[in-house]
């Protein structure tokens, strides 16, 4: 009989230890590469101790902020004083998790996530009054904390405490995954894909120019030598408009993967506008043919000049010269990557950066033509008569004067455009990001300017007693010039 008992004892021994190490072997365990006190399951029937306030048993110390980054270089220096062991705890905790250590290149600040544990949470909570002890415990009120990740993504996690620096483990987490079923990968294929870069933008710019020039008047009167009545310096004001336009037009070949199909994918057409600036550098004013305003006059006015004149030198009245311009483009050239090729079964993504970026440096040469008077000024000194002015004028006859505006000046544009792709990479090492250099195409038109000359297109230049008297005798008052009959 005793003998039965003991068998009977036996088989019930054996069949508990069967059942028992059966529910260990289905416990899923994340936070247990290597066996650690805190990673255990929550204990049957037992009282969790509650706690309203914590300090008072600190295991790794308070955490000065509640930062990712403070929390990292808290454990940090906490492990490089390895005060009370924690070296050594604080290595165990994270081989649990799967990484070697503190100093594991996978541990850094994005493994730490700053969050706050609500009341009425359970789990294992660190203390060190005797070591790095743990205590099942509930959370009597919400507490600040950080919560570390494991290292294969955070499959499972721990936490350690803000005011204490206590690591804290809930374990209701730790239950077997549902298996996922088998997801179906298609066929993997690659086929050619075009991508088309297209963009047109204008802009119009009015410039305006208010400087002076210097022309020489210059008498003429048939064959007769011309007479040179000096160099007067002319107020100029001009006006005018550049347009300019950027295009774009550029397409590039890329093999994509594409899953369970033939057919060639349909071609994307990127939008990129080209942002457009001008920018006037500088402008110039030429007066007069060859610098010269030509005065042809009568022959009894040409008699009465010539008292006055001197017959102009052969290096009198100079051209000035105009300038010319040479086009400078510093754009980017197509520079294009080669497209991947693959076999279809090595696809990555890829985003490629279109960018196009051109600048030219020009100029531009207009002329144009005004009718201008010239007035002959003289400022009477002296006792003047009842009614006299002392200023006194003399209309020295209209003349066309030409005017030349050299202008030089910069268009630039710019563009960009992206797109993400899974493309075929066979070689395996093709860029996640890159960049493809498209041309710019600019155009640009200057229009003719409208010129002012002179004051009011008159042009004024002084004389003296002797000039004024001797002009008076084939030249009149200045009438008319206001836009009415009234005389100057």
């Amino acid at each position: 009989m005793k003998k039965n008992l003991v068998s009977l004892l036996s088989m019930l021994v054996m069949l508990c230890g069967m059942s028992l190490t059966s529910a260990a072997q289905n416990y899923f365990q994340p936070c247990n590469a290597i066996p650690h006190p805190l990673f255990e399951p929550a204990p049957m029937g037992k009282k969790p101790v509650t706690l309203n306030r914590l300090g008072s048993s600190p295991q790794f110390g308070e955490i000065s902020a509640h930062t990712s980054s403070a929390a990292y270089s808290h454990l940090k220096r906490v492990y490089s004083k390895n005060s009370a062991r924690n070296k050594r705890e604080i290595d165990n905790l994270l081989q649990a998790m799967g990484y070697t250590g503190i100093n594991d290149p996978s541990f850094t600040t994005a493994s730490i996530t700053p969050e706050t544990l609500p009341a009425g949470t359970t789990g294992w909570m660190g203390a060190y009054s005797r070591g790095h002890k743990y205590a099942w415990s509930v959370m009597g009120r919400s507490f600040e904390t950080f919560r570390i990740a494991s290292k294969d993504n955070g499959s499972c996690h721990v936490y350690i405490m803000r005011k204490c620096g206590n690591a804290f483990y809930d374990p209701n987490v730790r239950v077997l995954p549902s298996p996922q079923p088998v997801a179906f990968v298609p066929e993997v294929k690659c086929l050619t894909q075009k991508i088309t870069v297209s963009g047109n933008s204008k802009i119009e710019k009015t410039n305006f120019v208010n400087t002076t020039a210097d022309v020489q008047l210059v008498v003429t009167n048939g064959s007769n030598p011309t007479l040179c009545l000096g160099t007067a310096t002319v107020p100029v004001s001009a006006q005018y408009g550049i347009s300019a336009n950027g295009s774009i037009d550029y397409s590039k070949v890329v093999e994509v993967c594409t899953y369970g199909a033939n057919n060639t994918p349909a071609p994307v057409n990127l939008a990129s506008p080209v942002q457009l600036m001008v920018d006037v550098t500088e402008s110039n004013v030429m007066l007069g043919n060859g610098g010269k305003m030509m005065m042809a006059v009568s022959d009894d006015q040409y008699k009465q000049m010539k008292r006055l004149y001197s017959t102009c030198a052969t290096n009198e009245a100079t051209a000035t010269a105009i300038p010319t311009f040479t086009k400078e483009e510093t754009g980017n050239r197509t520079v294009d990557a080669a497209a991947a090729t693959g076999n279809g079964t090595d696809c990555k993504t890829q985003t490629m950066t279109f960018m196009g970026s051109n600048a030219v440096s020009d100029g531009a040469v207009k002329t144009a033509s005004k009718q201008v008077t010239v007035i002959g000024r003289y400022m009477k000194s002296g006792s003047l008569t009842k009614g006299e002015t002392a200023d006194k004028y003399l209309c020295l006859g209209s003349y066309p004067m030409d005017a030349s505006l050299a202008s030089a000046f910069n268009v630039s544009g710019t563009s960009k455009a992206m797109k993400s792709l899974e493309i075929c990479d066979k070689a395996g090492n093709a860029p996640a990001q890159l960049n493809v250099n498209v041309p710019i195409k600019l155009d640009y038109s200057i229009s003719n300017p409208t010129m002012n000359m002179g004051d009011a297109e008159r042009i004024f230049i002084n004389l003296d007693e002797t000039q004024y008297k001797t002009l008076s005798k084939r030249f009149g008052r200045c009438c008319g010039v206001e836009g009415n009959d009234k005389c100057m």
